[in-house]
């Protein structure tokens, strides 16, 4: 390999850059890392980010069923065959696992998802304290249509339940999403910027990432 940096070692230094830059304030992950194409089988792409979610009603505040703020997200994912892969992503409260199967390749590419995720934190203020968990079951769909050999446009919408608890309470609910993102190759190097949008339980949401996968 000469004096290049295997691409592991240069995802654990971003890594780590971006939790020294992160708020240990945790929040639910529902942005894209990657685009709508599947990996070939056998190969792999590591990816790490920097992900926000923030309240998107009138008054600013959080609902009680999703955690909000901002934090590193690392993913790896795996191709088990030409059509299907895998991953798994850890952030700061909690993980998640998914399949996808590839529908379309292409200048015009889709895949189908399917996602668990589980989380959880506990905050101790004063006195008091309060615990929040959330686990939940997704079905994303990924829409990519490429620009040019360097430049996509990525839609992700997903629907789900979620069961979440806080502070002792436990309800089943329901998650609908929308993310746009822009996929750029720079030789080895993929850049995600992304907006996601929609609700969350109860809670109507908007979440920001920008993601870098090897």
């Amino acid at each position: 390999m000469g004096n290049r940096i295997p691409r592991a070692l240069w995802a654990l230094c971003c890594w780590g850059t971006l939790i020294a830059s992160g708020s240990m304030a945790g929040c639910a992950s529902v942005s894209p890392l990657s685009g709508a194409k599947t990996l070939k089988a056998g190969t792999s792409e590591i990816a790490v980010g920097l992900e926000a979610v923030l309240p998107a009603n009138e008054d600013g505040e959080a609902g009680s069923d999703v955690p909000v703020g901002f934090g590193p997200v690392f993913s790896y994912r795996h191709g088990l065959s030409d059509r299907v892969d895998a991953s798994v992503r850890l952030y700061f409260i909690g993980a998640s696992a998914d399949v996808r199967l590839a529908l379309l390749k292409g200048r015009f590419s889709a895949s189908l998802g399917a996602q668990v995720s589980a989380s959880s934190v506990g905050v101790s203020i004063a006195d008091s304290s309060d615990e929040f968990s959330a686990s939940t079951v997704e079905l994303p769909l990924y829409l990519e249509y490429a620009l040019s050999s360097s430049f996509s446009i990525l839609a992700v919408p997903r629907v789900g339940i979620a069961r979440i608890g806080s502070d002792g309470d436990t309800k089943t609910t329901t998650l609908a999403l929308l993310a746009i993102g822009i996929p750029i190759k720079i030789g080895g190097l993929g850049i995600l910027p992304s907006l996601t949008s929609g609700y969350y339980g109860d809670s109507p949401i908007v979440g920001s990432a920008l993601g870098f996968s090897f």
